[in-house]
């Protein structure tokens, strides 16, 4: 896990405010400087452009956590808030243009001259690489980080890394030529070492940070509402108290001597927050899981005002079908072998009991090919690596019955089943499944296949081996 995701990690579980200032201090040269160059060298909405990055990583900080590098994160969501900046304030564009040349004096005149040509077009040109190429060159170029810290972010070795970087610094330059711009990768990259970022303001760290923090508290303390009537007046306090502060942030000089009192409020949210974490959680599961939710608050109900009415828990019948290789020549032969072979930890015969649309494939191949040479030996072929990875992600089913089958035409149904996994939880799921000129296969909705793959930016492997 590197710094990024630890300090992530520890804002998002543990609520560390320390943890998330440190987060703005590494990351807030990377979002200014490209703010300021995409709002044409506007300081004040370049600083309005970096609260509102920081702001919305406070928010989405759970989210954020899951993404493989917080600076493609950061950099791709400076680009899109500074976009909406700029349509909704053009009055503010023209103003301090002189703002991104702080440093020119230190640069010769060839440089500079250099620099002013590329500096408007950089953005655009970046956002025409690929997201992996963008990435190389942000950690390289814009943070100045060493091909050795690049191998470890991107999950290769250091060699690899270089590559990758020179690769992609190629690519940008190739971009830059649509723009009427001709340079030596060595030329350009030197541009952006010395260019793409500066300090930003000193007293802007402390800004952000607080400023994210507090609108994360205020969202926080709205949400107590709901929770604990006797919490509602101390809540209404706390999200007046900041959304006043935050008002005054922006139209006085007194945001200083007040964000003391605005800490300590948010530090009383936090714990209040931590005090309800139980009810929070289950607020969550609730959203994630309402229908099965509503069920049992039913059910709840009924037996504490009618006890004698209880519904009893649902259990699968007696005739309910083991899970076993019946084949793939019918739409329920199929759908058996699969769910067989992943209680198996067969990722050979699961592989070929799935199908993934082209989408899919080119995300599937993509994380494949970014495997080390070790994993992807290991598992020899990509749709072997999805198998792997939805048997490590499954629960066991111990039963299952097909209640209907839905025919969209000749070669694609979908199989309507009840399904038990061995902690005895029964839940009824439609599978599509398409015939091929071998069977039928059940087709793996993209999303299915995405939230699978998401475990191999979290741990860089499955989570088990496949079982051939």
């Amino acid at each position: 896990m590197d710094e990024d995701s630890e300090l992530l990690r520890r804002y998002v579980e543990d609520r560390s405010d320390e943890a998330f200032t440190m987060l703005v201090q590494r990351h807030l040269p990377l979002v200014h400087s490209a703010a300021l160059r995409q709002v044409a060298g506007d300081i004040h909405c370049a600083c309005d452009v970096a609260q509102t990055v920081f702001t919305i990583l406070a928010r989405k900080a759970a989210t954020v956590q899951r993404h493989p590098v917080l600076t493609g994160w950061l950099y791709t969501t400076t680009h899109h808030t500074a976009a909406k900046a700029l349509r909704s304030d053009q009055r503010r564009r023209l103003r301090e243009q002189e703002a991104s040349m702080m440093h020119e004096d230190t640069k010769d005149s060839t440089e500079a001259v250099e620099w002013e040509k590329v500096r408007p077009v950089i953005d655009s040109a970046m956002f025409e690489l690929q997201e992996c190429d963008r990435v190389a060159v942000l950690l390289r170029f814009f943070e100045n980080r060493p091909f050795a810290e690049i191998g470890i972010r991107l999950g290769l070795n250091e060699n690899s890394a270089r590559m990758r970087v020179e690769r992609a610094l190629d690519a940008l330059r190739g971009a830059l030529t649509k723009y009427g711009i001709t340079s030596t990768s060595v030329a350009l990259g030197m541009a952006l070492a010395n260019q793409a970022v500066y300090a930003a303001p000193v007293a802007l760290t402390s800004s952000v940070a607080t400023g994210a923090l507090s609108a994360t508290a205020s969202t926080s303390a709205i949400l107590f509402m709901s929770t604990t009537a006797t919490k509602v007046a101390v809540t209404v306090l706390i999200a007046g108290a900041v959304a006043g502060l935050i008002l005054q942030h922006q139209t006085t000089n007194k945001l200083r001597a007040e964000i003391v009192s605005l800490q300590s409020e948010a530090q009383l949210a936090a714990r209040l927050q931590l005090e309800n974490a139980n009810e929070i959680k289950s607020l969550q599961n609730a959203q994630a899981e309402s229908a099965r939710l509503q069920a049992k608050v039913s059910d709840l109900s009924v037996q504490l005002s009618h006890p004698e009415k209880a519904t009893p828990p649902r259990t699968m019948s007696n005739a309910a079908t083991i899970p076993a290789n019946q084949g793939r020549s019918t739409p329920a032969a199929a759908l058996y072998t699969a769910i067989w072979a992943m209680n198996k930890g067969d990722s050979a015969a699961l592989a070929q009991a799935i199908r993934i649309g082209s989408t899919a494939r080119a995300q599937l191949q993509e994380a494949f090919d970014y495997l080390p040479e070790a994993s992807r030996t290991q598992f020899g072929t990509p749709d072997n690596l999805l198998a792997s990875l939805m048997i490590g992600n499954s629960k066991q089913i111990s039963a299952i019955n097909v209640l209907g089958i839905d025919e969209e035409n000749a070669d694609s149904v979908t199989v309507r089943a009840s399904i038990q996994d061995s902690a005895g939880n029964v839940g009824e799921t439609a599978f599509p499944l398409n015939r091929t000129a071998d069977g039928w296969q059940w087709a793996l909705p993209a999303g299915m296949v995405k939230g699978f793959l998401s475990s191999i930016g979290a741990n860089q492997s499955p989570a088990r081996s496949p079982n051939n």
